[in-house]
């Protein structure tokens, strides 16, 4: 079974395997599955919260781009991310205050085609730098032709060659842009410890001035079970600079639906639909929740038996003894993969599993062949199951013939 694309137990195993990421500026839980793909660094994510083609993810520490095309089932959104291993600087003057705009980058010799899922290879003294729209802000002031922009990138220099902002770029303000790069000569003004490369024009960058008060979710339309709560989370900006600890209020339509504390935690009460007005001094969203019937998750649990004959927890000298994986109905497990390991005992903390069992492997996807040796003990075998990460243990020993 792929947790990836299997939404029946989402609840379940984004509780319980979920991982803190951050998405435009707003933590997030969410699951993240790797690929099979040993080329690239990129992975699948899985969460409830909204993003769009082109946002970036902070997870463990690293920038990602979302580059594919972000699907949606019912409540979850699920998309393929990649990690960035460069960033594109240069300097600004933003509000006449000299500045360094940062841009993390995609830099490939080639850049994959998302719809058809092909490299697209450059010419030896070129490279392609994938960046995600969400930073077309500051995307728009790098320039081409006889003014080309200029980078500092793996200790060599590069010019803008040509930006593509246009085929893989949607409708809905979303996408990824192509920046194509030409090696270009060093020269003196470059500054390779601060990674910025001299250009001739400095772009001038005047942020807007308003009134400037917004707020934004990063969905409108949520699902929570009965009984189960739900943090919203509005980031409010007051002149496009985001607000740490806005002072925002909340009114249910139909509070026999759900409840909403002073801090934006709802608390669902009963089925059906209703809507929550947030307001940020005259600004306001609408979000509109579902409470679902509650679900009773399984509570999932597997037993280590022996394959065949007696199920004693002993193993004799020198023998070979096989094991396998049963659920709670005492059947044998069907579509998951297990891996076995040894663990070791305290009731002999000074002789370790491994010299207790001279040889174990996998015989299938749920079972396992143990060899013991001529040294007697008790060790622990463990299986862990691939794809909802629960772990059983079963206490074991090794004994001679005749030593019961």
């Amino acid at each position: 079974m792929n947790i990836f694309n299997d939404d029946s137990n989402f609840v379940y195993l984004l509780n319980n395997m979920g991982q803190k990421i951050i998405i435009n500026d707003i933590d997030v839980q969410a699951l993240i599955s790797n690929q099979k793909d040993k080329t690239i660094d990129y992975k699948k994510i899985k969460t409830i919260v909204a993003y769009r083609t082109g946002d970036i993810v902070i997870f463990q520490g690293s920038k990602w781009i979302i580059i594919s095309e972000v699907v949606k089932t019912n409540t979850i959104y699920k998309a393929i991310m990649r990690k960035c291993n460069n960033i594109l600087r240069y300097k600004a003057v933003i509000d006449g205050v000299d500045r360094v705009i940062s841009i993390p980058s995609i830099v490939d010799k080639g850049t994959i085609f998302i719809a058809e899922g092909r490299y697209f290879n450059t010419e030896d003294n070129q490279i392609i730098c994938t960046v995600g729209y969400s930073m077309i802000d500051v995307i728009k002031y790098i320039t081409e032709f006889d003014s080309a922009t200029r980078f500092v990138l793996n200790g060599g220099t590069w010019k803008t060659l040509g930006i593509d902002n246009v085929s893989s770029v949607i409708f809905e303000e979303q996408g990824i842009i192509y920046i194509k790069l030409q090696r270009d000569l060093k020269i003196a003004e470059d500054d390779f410890t601060t990674g910025l490369a001299f250009n001739k024009k400095t772009p001038a960058i005047t942020t807007p001035i308003g009134d400037g008060s917004t707020i934004k979710l990063p969905t409108n339309i949520i699902s929570i079970e009965q009984s189960k709560k739900f943090q919203i989370i509005a980031v409010c900006r007051n002149n496009n600079m985001i607000v740490t600890s806005p002072i925002l209020n909340y009114n249910v339509t139909d509070n026999t639906i759900c409840k909403v504390d002073f801090e934006g935690l709802v608390t669902g009460l009963k089925e059906g639909a209703t809507t929550i007005v947030i307001n940020y001094n005259d600004e306001e969203v609408i979000l509109n929740i579902t409470i679902t019937h509650s679900i009773v998750v399984p509570i999932i649990t597997y037993n280590i038996v022996a394959s065949q004959g007696s199920n004693i927890n002993y193993i004799n000298t020198e023998a070979v003894k096989s094991y396998k994986m049963q659920d709670q109905n005492n059947v044998d497990v069907v579509g998951f993969n297990f891996t076995f390991s040894l663990e070791q005992s305290e009731l002999n903390s000074l002789i370790t599993p491994q010299e207790i069992i001279s040889n174990l492997v996998s015989v299938t996807s749920i079972s396992t062949k143990l060899t013991a040796s001529s040294v007697k003990g008790h060790f622990y075998l463990v299986a862990t199951c691939n794809e909802n990460g629960v772990t059983t243990k079963r206490d074991l020993r090794v004994k001679g013939t005749f030593n019961i």
